[in-house]
């Protein structure tokens, strides 16, 4: 996604919809802080073992658990929040100030990467995650730093399996 005018896939067909007040600008998309997000298609990481994720941000004090990217189902179905049921995340900040990673299958709890430092509010950040299958390992970088690592890392964007809730920002 090159945002440059919309949501479209610059690589493929899986567009999002920009909603809830979102907008593009200078090749980036502009969140309001309390509705605005990417709509992406259903299933967008249904069968993958291993995943990288990279995105650029500015934190403008965003309340917790905002939202770079959420991908899963909750309790109240198709575009509800809350209630998750199973899904993979990152937060800035966590309910905690810093940056989680998590994935949670139906009826098993969490598995989790944690940074416990808020990113400097008003700049821009690189942020990489990357989840390899077959490694059992996570990894969370921050402007080209390492600053997280879990070792037992089992869940796979496979084992979530079809998600209905694919959004970035919310």
């Amino acid at each position: 996604y090159t945002f440059t005018t919309d949501a479209r896939d610059s690589e493929g067909t899986a567009h999002g919809t920009l909603s809830g007040g979102a907008t593009i600008s200078a090749g980036a998309v502009v969140l309001n802080g309390s509705s605005a997000f990417v709509d992406l298609p259903n299933n967008l990481v249904a069968g993958l073992a291993s995943l990288s994720i990279e995105a650029w941000f500015t934190e403008s004090g965003s309340g917790g658990w905002a939202r770079l990217w959420d991908f899963g189902n909750s309790s109240g179905g198709e575009g509800q929040q809350g209630g998750g049921t199973s899904y993979l995340f990152l937060s800035v900040p966590s309910g905690f100030n810093g940056l989680r990673g998590a994935y949670k299958l139906a009826g098993q709890g969490e598995q989790v990467l944690d940074f416990p430092n808020r990113p400097t509010q008003g700049v821009p950040h690189h942020v990489v995650w990357v989840q390899d299958g077959a490694a059992q390992r996570a990894r969370l970088y921050l402007d080209g730093v390492l600053i997280g690592e879990n070792a037992s890392f089992t869940y796979t964007p496979a084992a979530i399996g079809g998600t209905v809730n694919d959004w970035l920002g919310r």
